[in-house]
């Protein structure tokens, strides 16, 4: 579990890096913060920027949770988040990072944070919406990967299931789709055989689904 989390953190630390200020929060002064926040919850940001300034972390983060749930504002579901995963403290990040996932629906990132968190505490069926949002989405494949390739033997099994449910629900997006069939091929291999003829339907000269289908139908 802790290997797990620690790598979800170096994950959404690098991603944090990486993204443009208008995904970042960063608790403001009275005067510039943005209207939506209550005047208790002002007082609890500055409370959590002032402990995080002075080393208090468990304590930031109690206040940037509880001020996160209270104002269900989306920047600061996202940093919340990213915090709690970073002091690798999944308890802390799940419920922000729903919040941040339904709140930014086509944002493949929290929609992977929030499936890899619900299957490790074994809740797939909550997952499968936010499993879902990330096989139609065009910029979801490194999240997709990392969802797929962090699941332990029991996990693989839940997940298979949940695309096989997806595939019945909607379309898969073809990179997404190539993913899900390399991943459930050797479980379900005539739902992979399907999904790849999905596949080549939109995209008939793909070489690499080519290539996988005629592997499998080898085998």
């Amino acid at each position: 579990m802790l290997k797990r989390y620690a790598l979800i953190s170096l994950t959404t630390t690098l991603c944090y890096a990486c993204s443009t200020g208008a995904e970042q929060y960063t608790a403001q002064p009275p005067s510039s913060v943005q209207p939506n926040f209550a005047t208790e919850d002002l007082h609890e940001l500055l409370i959590a920027e002032v402990a995080y300034q002075r080393g208090h972390y468990d304590l930031a983060l109690r206040h940037y949770h509880n001020t996160t749930l209270s104002s269900r504002n989306k920047k600061l579901a996202a940093h919340t988040t990213r915090l709690a995963l970073e002091m690798n403290q999944p308890n802390m990040a799940l419920e922000p990072a729903i919040l941040w996932a339904n709140q930014a629906p086509s944002n493949p990132k929290p929609q992977a944070l929030v499936v890899l968190m619900l299957i490790s505490s074994k809740n797939y069926i909550k997952a499968l919406p936010y499993l879902g949002r990330i096989t139609i989405n065009q910029k979801a494949k490194p999240y997709l990967k990392l969802v797929t390739e962090e699941s332990t033997p029991i996990e693989r099994a839940h997940l298979s299931a949940l695309f096989s449910t997806l595939h019945q629900q909607q379309t898969f997006h073809p990179e997404a789709a190539l993913i899900i069939a390399k991943f459930i091929h050797t479980e379900r291999p005539q739902l992979a055989r399907a999904i790849l003829t999905d596949i080549l339907i939109k995209r008939p000269n793909w070489t690499e689904a080519i290539s996988f289908k005629n592997q499998i139908h080898a085998n």
